[in-house]
């Protein structure tokens, strides 16, 4: 079946699961989860996957052992698509997409194509998102070749640059 979006019922059940996060709530409303929830999730990475590769959709259970917190539910749904993420809960959708601990020479050629004048968008930077530790410092020695990249999140696009 295709994807056909969430419906009103999917964020009433997660704001329904953060105000009554128990067992009861969740049998009471397991058939709404999987109904309405999961089945959407399910669809939407079929429909994608062939185009961004395999999926997995992560358990609705808290690893709760070591936690102070005991919810036992999760309030959101989490799927990894590719190498991106996608997640709904009550506050709705969100998504993202990025690469965690890159080799040096990835580094250097991801910061010279943010700055390049063919692959990067005007004044975006990426030297927060891909400098060692993540300190938001460039490394030294390393200079944009266009005016206006140098300084992390500068374009003012949410969203766009990559701290911003």
């Amino acid at each position: 079946m295709a994807f056909s979006g969430w419906g009103d019922e999917a964020l009433e059940f997660y704001e329904g699961l953060a105000a009554d996060n128990s067992k009861t709530y969740w049998t009471r409303q397991k058939s709404v989860y999987e109904d309405k929830v999961l089945r959407p999730m399910t669809e939407l990475l079929d429909e994608l996957g062939p185009e961004f590769g395999e999926s997995k959709i992560f358990r609705p259970y808290r690893d709760i052992r070591f936690s102070k917190d005991k919810t036992p539910y999760k309030t959101h749904l989490g799927a990894m698509l590719g190498g991106g993420y996608i997640q709904l809960s009550a506050e709705g959708l969100a998504a993202g997409d990025g690469m965690y601990g890159m080799a040096s020479d990835q580094v250097g050629r991801y910061r010279e194509a943010v700055a390049g004048d063919r692959t990067g968008g005007p004044g975006c930077s990426a030297t927060r998102a891909s400098s060692p530790g993540g300190n938001g410092r460039p490394r030294r020695g390393w200079r944009p070749r266009r005016p206006g990249t140098a300084s992390p999140g500068s374009c003012g696009r949410p969203g766009r640059c990559a701290t911003g």
